[in-house]
């Protein structure tokens, strides 16, 4: 019996070429993961910004209080404003007491921002309010003549300081010249607006003011004179 003999041929593939050259990914996934993760990022750094300025705000608000309207005879009215953007809330402070026949203030502003400034704000009108009870300083102080409808207008430098975006201060002085028959009550609101108008909507620092009209209370003569009635009206 004749013998065949077959040749089994196997085909040979070449080895799968490696590059070394650079390794290519999607460029627009990659790049959406991306800023995927940076709106994350912004949002909690958002939401823990909000969370600290909250804390600061409501521990200010308990520090620094509303002036008393009425403090002898002496009108009043205060206001304070927050810088925009920022995490901490500075150290502006103002605080009064009226000791018998006088009426004493302070307005100013310490160092730094958040609750290490606010304490600090705290300790010097515990200091002020305290000095202020006591017995009388044995320096005498300055004065000026303070007259029936006159208006003193305190302001921290975070008032004179502002800057407009090309630069210039603002002009404290002329423009509350402007609404002096405002009032008291009046007269911080149309600063307030005005200042931010000058500096484009956010200020970039913490500004206080107060503001003083000597305005002695009527006479209760004259207080129920206003209250009689005239003709079915009161005057």
């Amino acid at each position: 019996m004749g013998l065949t003999h077959r040749h089994h041929r196997r085909a040979l593939t070449p080895p799968e070429r490696r590059s070394s050259g650079p390794q290519w990914c999607d460029l627009p996934a990659a790049t959406g993961a991306l800023q995927a993760t940076h709106l994350q990022e912004q949002r909690r750094r958002h939401r823990e910004l909000a969370r600290v300025r909250s804390v600061s705000e409501a521990t200010r608000r308990v520090v620094l209080r509303p002036l008393p309207h009425r403090l002898g005879p002496l009108r009043v009215a205060s206001l304070y404003m927050a810088a925009e953007g920022e995490a901490q809330i500075g150290g502006d402070l103002y605080a009064a007491a009226r000791v018998e026949d006088s009426t004493r203030m302070i307005i100013g502003d310490v160092r730094g921002k958040g609750l290490t400034s606010i304490s600090d704000a705290s300790v010097l009108m515990g200091a002020f309010r305290e000095a202020a009870h006591g017995s009388s300083a044995s320096r005498t102080p300055d004065t000026f003549a303070f007259e029936d409808g006159d208006t003193l207008l305190l302001s921290t430098d975070g008032v004179i300081e502002t800057r407009a975006p090309d630069g210039s201060f603002y002009p404290l002085a002329q423009r509350a010249g402007q609404w002096r028959s405002s009032g008291p009550e009046g007269l911080p609101h149309h600063l307030r607006r005005d200042l931010l108008d000058h500096v484009g909507g956010r200020l970039g620092d913490d500004a206080a003011m107060v503001v003083i009209q000597h305005s002695p209370a009527l006479h209760p003569v004259q207080q129920l004179k206003k209250m009689v009635p005239v003709n079915g009206a009161h005057r």
